[in-house]
C-alpha cells in the first residue's frame, strides 16, 4: 500500500473534518477574543448541548441511510421509496423530539453544567436559539440519508459545508459585538439555514432511483435492520464530554473558559486521526485479505503523525491558547488541560488504524464497544477523578483523555491479534460484510 494509496482514501473525511473544525472554531474565538472568558463558557456549554443533539440525528441518518441502500443493491424500488419516506419521518419527528426535550431542560442546564451565575440567562437564549439551528441541522441529516442511500452523496460536504462556513465568517464578527453571545447563537443557527438551503438545491438538481412511499408497522422493521447501536453511540460519547464540560465548569470560570477553547483546538488535532480511520477502513474494505498489511502499513504513518501533533500542541499550547482569548488566566488553565490532552495525539492516531480496520472487515461492534466503554468507564472516572489528585486540576482533567485513548488502543490490538489468530485455526470464516 502506497502512502498516496492512504491519502486519496482519507481525502473525503479530512474534507469534512476540516469543516467541522472551522465551523466549531470560528464561534469560539469570537466569543473569546470579542466577548471575553465567560461567554466561552456559554459559547462551549450550549455548543456542546447542540452537539449531542446533531450527534444523534447524524447516527440516525447514518442508519436511514443504509436502510434505503441496501434495497438498492437487489434493485428493489418500492422497499428503496419505502425506506426514504421512513427516513423522512424518523429524522424529522427525532429532531422535533430532540428539540422539546433540550427547550424543556433549557432552565436547568447552567445548572446542571455549573455555567457561572452571572451568565444563567444569556447560556438559556444561546441554547433556544441553537435550538432552531438544531431543526434546520435535522433537514440537513434527511438530505443527506437521501443521496447517500442513492449514492448521490457527491459535492454534497462543500455544497453544504462551505455557505454554511461562510455565513460564520460573515455573521459572528459582526453580531457579536453587538449582541454578544446571542449573535453568536444567531449566527449559527443563520450557517445551518445556509447549509440546508445549499443542500437542498443540490436534492433538486438530483433524479432520485425512487419515489417516496408509505410503509406499515411490520415494513418498518423489515427494512430498519441494526444501526441502532451507532445512534447510541453516539449519544453515549456525546455526553460523556458533557459530563467533563460540567467538571470544567465547576473549577471556575477561567477554567470552563479554557475548557471551551482548549476543545475547539482539539478538534484540529481530530482531523488526521479521522483520516486515517477513513482511508484504513476503505483499503482494507477492497482488500479484506490484506488487512494485517494495510493495518501494518498504515500505522507508521499514524505513528509519526501522532508524534507530530503531539509536539505541536504540547510545545505551542500557550500560543494556540492565546489565539482563543487574551485573558491570562483562561490561557493558563486552558494549556494546562491541553498539557494533558497533547499526549491524546499519539494512541488516536494509532487507535484511528485499529478502528479503520475493523470497519472494513464489517467488524465495527467491536469499535462501538470500546469507544462506548472507555468514554463511559475511563473518560468520566478519570475526568472526576484525577483533577482532586494533581496540583493544576485543569492537567489532570486533560490525561483523562489520553487514558481512554490507551484503554481503546489495548483492547483494539489484542482484538485484531487475537481474531488473526482464529482466522488462521478457520480460514473460511470471514465477518459481516460492511455496511
Amino acid at each position: 500500500m502506497k502512502l498516496n494509496a492512504l491519502l486519496k482514501a482519507a481525502a473525503p473525511a479530512l474534507l469534512l473534518y476540516l469543516l467541522l473544525a472551522l465551523l466549531g472554531t470560528i464561534p469560539l474565538v469570537c466569543a473569546g477574543r470579542l466577548c471575553g472568558a465567560e461567554a466561552l463558557v456559554v459559547t462551549g456549554t450550549a455548543g456542546a448541548c447542540m452537539i449531542f443533539a446533531a450527534a444523534i440525528l447524524a447516527g440516525l441518518a447514518q442508519n436511514m441511510a443504509a436502510a434505503i441502500w441496501r434495497p438498492l443493491q437487489r434493485n428493489d424500488l418500492t422497499a428503496a421509496g419505502k425506506a426514504a419516506g421512513l427516513a423522512v419521518r424518523r429524522i424529522a419527528v427525532a429532531a422535533v423530539i430532540l428539540v422539546v426535550i433540550l427547550e424543556l431542560a433549557a432552565q436547568i442546564v447552567p445548572m446542571l453544567f455549573f455555567v457561572p451565575y452571572g451568565v444563567y440567562r444569556q447560556t438559556i437564549v444561546f441554547l433556544r436559539i441553537g435550538l432552531i439551528g438544531t431543526l434546520f441541522f435535522g433537514g440537513l441529516c434527511i438530505v443527506y440519508s437521501l443521496l447517500r442511500g442513492a449514492d448521490l452523496r457527491r459535492g454534497l460536504l462543500w455544497t453544504a459545508g462551505l455557505p454554511a462556513v461562510a455565513a460564520e465568517l460573515i455573521l459572528c464578527p459582526v453580531l457579536a459585538p453587538r449582541m454578544g453571545v446571542t449573535g453568536l447563537a444567531v449566527a449559527q443557527a443563520v450557517a445551518m439555514l445556509a447549509a440546508l438551503a445549499a443542500a437542498l438545491l443540490l436534492l433538486r438538481r438530483q433524479t432520485l432511483p425512487f419515489t417516496r412511499l408509505p410503509t406499515t408497522k411490520e415494513e418498518r422493521g423489515e427494512l430498519v435492520i441494526g444501526g441502532r447501536m451507532g445512534i447510541v453511540q453516539n449519544a453515549l460519547v456525546t455526553g460523556s464530554f458533557l459530563v467533563v464540560n460540567g467538571a470544567a465548569n465547576h473549577l471556575g470560570t477561567a477554567c470552563g473558559a479554557g475548557y471551551a477553547a482548549a476543545t475547539g483546538l482539539l478538534v484540529w488535532l481530530l482531523i488526521l486521526p479521522a483520516g486515517l480511520q477513513a482511508g484504513t477502513r476503505t483499503l482494507t474494505r477492497e482488500d479484506p485479505d490484506s488487512r494485517g498489511a494495510v493495518l501494518a502499513r498504515s500505522l507508521v504513518p499514524g505513528a509519526v503523525i501522532g508524534v507530530v501533533l503531539l509536539l505541536v500542541f504540547l510545545m505551542g499550547r500557550t500560543g494556540l491558547m492565546g489565539l482563543f482569548c487574551p485573558d491570562s488566566d483562561v490561557i493558563f488553565q486552558g494549556a494546562a488541560y491541553l498539557q494533558g490532552c497533547a499526549v491524546y495525539a499519539l494512541p488516536a492516531c494509532l487507535l484511528a488504524c485499529f478502528s479503520g480496520s475493523f470497519g472494513g472487515t464489517g467488524q465495527q461492534y467491536l469499535v462501538r464497544f470500546q469507544t462506548i466503554f472507555s468514554a463511559l468507564v475511563f473518560r468520566i472516572s478519570f475526568s472526576l477523578l484525577l483533577p482532586r489528585t494533581m496540583d493544576i486540576p485543569m492537567a489532570g482533567l486533560g490525561y483523562a483523555t489520553p487514558i481512554a485513548a490507551c484503554y481503546g488502543l489495548l483492547f483494539s490490538a489484542v482484538c485484531f491479534f487475537v481474531l488473526a489468530r482464529f482466522r488462521r485455526r478457520r480460514p473460511g470464516d470471514e465477518g459481516a460484510s460492511p455496511e
